[in-house]
């Protein structure tokens, strides 16, 4: 028995090949995580900014409570805190444009702005551990003092100012956990270009 399909010597067309989908663009991964490096960054310092508690504490001798204030201002760590997260957003805000213009324009400079990027990054993410680890210590005092050198811990008393300083340091890290990845985005695309 004969198909109905084929009549006569013509073979119907063969289907289209499948279309592959497009790649997403790496530039855009870069523009895109570089932005989240901007937004932790100024996140991190606005919310260290905010940290600041006043409490009314009794004096032997003064019949009235005085007040105390724990500011983000009264520890070197701290204010290094602000000043290195600032930078880091800046980096993040600066590099997010120039990752923006790289992946709407196809330039043949892309290797050498991805060396530039991964070698920035790397002293980015030093940073962010720099001055992470330091308030953290600090801030690890504030909440568990120092039995030994006869600090007491303060957070008992600056609840609120010991959670948004360890809030701060907690969004910082997820800033450090950024940078990696765009690390890790930088070498893999420079390697491919390398090994095309």
């Amino acid at each position: 028995m004969a198909s109905a399909e084929f009549q006569g010597d013509a073979l119907p067309p063969p289907p289209p090949p499948p279309q592959p989908r497009p790649r997403p663009r790496p530039g855009a991964a870069h523009a895109g995580l570089r932005i989240v490096l901007f937004a932790l960054g100024l996140t991190s310092v606005v919310v260290m900014l905010q940290s600041k508690q006043t409490v009314y504490v009794s004096v032997p001798g003064v019949p009235y409570p005085v007040p105390v204030q724990a500011k983000w201002t009264q520890s070197p760590a701290f204010v290094y805190f602000v000043v290195a997260m600032s930078i880091v957003g800046l980096y993040g805000l600066i590099t997010a444009i120039a990752a923006l213009c790289f992946a709407l324009k196809k330039t043949a400079s892309r290797a050498g702005a991805l060396l530039v990027y991964l070698i920035w990054d790397v002293v980015m993410l030093g940073l962010v551990a720099s001055t992470a680890g330091t308030a953290g210590a600090t801030a690890y005092i504030g909440f568990e003092g120092n039995k030994n050198a006869g600090w007491a811990k303060i957070c008992d008393v600056y609840g609120t100012f010991c959670h948004r300083v360890a809030a701060s340091i907690i969004i910082s890290l997820i800033a450090g956990i950024v940078l990696i990845i765009l690390i890790i985005l930088s070498a893999h695309s420079l390697h491919r270009r390398v090994h095309k």
